[in-house]
């Protein structure tokens, strides 16, 4: 939430985490609350949450890339903290 308060992501903006390894694309779209929705309709009120479900092992969800933006949620989350 504190990225879309910030203006930093909107609702509908789409995630986008690459393993290349494996062949695998997983994305996730921002919510009017915040939170993360998977293809499948599942929301998440957190990254890591709903990029584990998809990788199916603990992953640090931060690393989701803004696709809009270019930019992890890390990077946008160190924006906020630095303003």
């Amino acid at each position: 939430m504190p990225l879309l308060e910030a203006g930093l992501i909107a609702a509908g903006d789409l995630l986008r985490h690459e393993q290349p390894r494996r062949h695998m694309v997983h994305e996730a779209t921002v919510t009017s609350r915040g939170w993360l929705k998977l293809t499948d309709g599942r929301q998440f009120s957190t990254p890591s949450r709903a990029l584990a479900e998809q990788t199916g092992t603990t992953i640090n969800g931060w690393i989701y890339v803004h696709v809009p933006s270019g930019r992890s949620l890390l990077q946008l989350r160190a924006r906020v903290k630095r303003d």
